[in-house]
């Protein structure tokens, strides 16, 4: 009986410190880049109302701007977040064949299942997305995170972290939902996608929307806190 609490404890004295340092890892805040380029002046919009949009109308942003992790941890991506606007569809009214992906390739992203789709596409997505839709991925410190747009009737366009194309469409960035464009840090990021000719006619922001956020730390701690009883009372009944 010891001797199996010895090892009971040893498993869960490591189970703690892993948390432990995954907490420590999840401090990882996100932050928005407001000016894409170097150089650039940061242009700000807001979400427009539209049928079937997820983010609240006047929630403001940075038009193209760069999302970077402060930290190495874990990214945790949401198609049309649930729960902010009623009838959310996660693509407002848009009817082109829009998708979003993280990765370092679409084919990649396709592959890890990291990537959310509008409507069915051919050798893509088989079937729509579902509203609040899930994955994750890990982010790298100070890094912009590898994440695109592609939209379009024949999925031609494409916009990255950071890019600027206002021809093609633009996207916005925001940290929370305030009505001020808000360059963080903070735990929560939204992305909208505007996907024709940019401010117009398109500048709704609804048309594929994805909420980024990092895991909460106190939520990692109490599970920390909860083995590390588990251990000391092993240790005491051992005793």
């Amino acid at each position: 009986m010891s001797a199996m609490f010895g090892r009971v404890g040893k498993i869960v004295l490591l189970l703690t410190v892993a948390i432990l340092w995954s907490t420590a890892s999840a401090q990882a805040l996100l932050q928005v880049s407001p000016a894409p380029n170097p150089g650039a002046s940061p242009s700000t919009d807001v979400f427009e109302p539209e049928t079937g949009a997820s983010i609240p109308p006047g929630t403001g942003g940075y038009v193209d701007g760069r999302l970077i992790s402060t930290g190495s941890t874990t990214l945790i991506f949401t198609y049309g977040p649930l729960g902010l606007v009623s009838g959310a569809t996660g693509h407002g009214d848009s009817s082109f064949l829009n998708d979003f992906w993280v990765g370092s390739s679409r084919a990649a992203a396709i592959a890890a299942g990291d990537i959310f789709c509008t409507q069915a596409i051919t050798n893509v997505c088989a079937s729509p997305t579902a509203v609040g839709t899930s994955f994750s991925v890990g982010g790298t410190a100070g890094q912009p995170i590898n994440f695109c747009f592609d939209f379009g009737a024949t999925n031609q366009n494409q916009l990255c972290n950071g890019q600027v194309n206002n021809a093609l469409g633009a996207y916005l960035a925001q940290i929370g939902l305030g009505t001020t464009a808000n360059a963080g840090p903070g735990p929560i990021a939204y992305l909208g996608l505007s996907d024709n000719t940019y401010p117009s006619p398109d500048h709704d922001f609804q048309d594929l929307t994805v909420q980024v956020r990092v895991p909460e730390p106190a939520t990692l701690f109490l599970l920390a806190a909860g083995l590390a009883g588990f251990g000391v009372a092993g240790w005491r009944r051992r005793r």
